[in-house]
């Protein structure tokens, strides 16, 4: 593969600048990598179903000019990347489903946490998820390859199918791997009593990902006398956010 043609909703101008420090710039010619507009992300419901013989339009030429597909499954009520995958498969094209992470769990630890109602919890599971689970399951008869991030989902979704893998999508080198002797050392050092307990995160600063709950345990930590150092790496939507909780509770250094 030579070159990428990305075809996906476009921000408008006010969530771009707002996002725009997290986010990087590719070169058609430098990159490898094309860009091209779907439909307006902030389109309503209504609004998307309407397009969607203009959508479908662009699925079908940008998959004509392709020799792979790469897509996934969709919510229910916005279909487009699940249209790539059918339409590849219409054409005979190397499709690969991809689920770059397991849900399947979030409407469990969403209503677990106050941040689902009931209502709202019974919805994603029983319906949204009920429309996820027959996705997977047309994928793994239909597409060339399925990449399920997490061994259990592959294993659910696969069915013992040889097209059907797991995968992690972390960003580290191979030599970023500790070996044995530097390995030995760290946990021998981690088992000292002297000094304060290091924590970190690493990831996407998003308001899923409960790091601002993971601010005020430490912060309730250290109020309760516990010695307690937190380095968060990353960026994101909620950075601005959290920098400031962070103030708030003291932690900021």
């Amino acid at each position: 593969v030579t070159a990428i043609d990305v075809l996906a909703p476009a921000m408008d101008e006010r969530l771009y600048e707002r996002l725009r420090p997290g986010l990087a710039e590719l070169d058609a010619v430098r990159d490898g990598v094309t860009l091209h507009e779907a439909f307006p992300l902030a389109t309503g419901t209504l609004r998307h179903w309407l397009g969607l013989p203009r959508l479908l339009g662009r699925i079908v030429r940008a998959v004509r000019a392709a020799r792979f597909v790469h897509a996934g499954p969709s919510q229910l009520q916005r279909p487009f990347e699940n249209l790539a995958c059918l339409v590849g498969c219409l054409l005979g094209r190397t499709t690969v489903y991809v689920v770059d992470i397991d849900h399947r769990g979030s409407p469990r630890m969403n209503l677990a946490t106050g941040t689902w109602s009931f209502g709202v919890y019974w919805r994603a599971r029983w319906i949204h998820g009920t429309w996820a689970r027959v996705q997977h399951a047309l994928a793994r008869r239909l597409c060339s390859v399925l990449l399920l991030k997490g061994k259990a989902l592959a294993a659910d979704v696969g069915r013992a199918r040889p097209h059907v893998h797991w995968f992690l999508d972390a960003a580290h080198a191979a030599s970023m791997v500790l070996d044995e002797q530097r390995l030995a050392t760290k946990c021998a050092a981690l088992a000292a009593p002297a000094g304060p307990l290091r924590a970190c995160y690493f990831g996407r600063l998003t308001a899923y990902k409960g790091v601002d709950r993971m601010l005020r345990a430490v912060a309730a930590a250290r109020s309760a006398g516990a010695e307690v150092v937190f380095d968060v790496f990353g960026d994101g939507e909620q950075r601005a956010e959290l920098e400031q909780l962070a103030r708030e509770l003291g932690l900021a250094r």
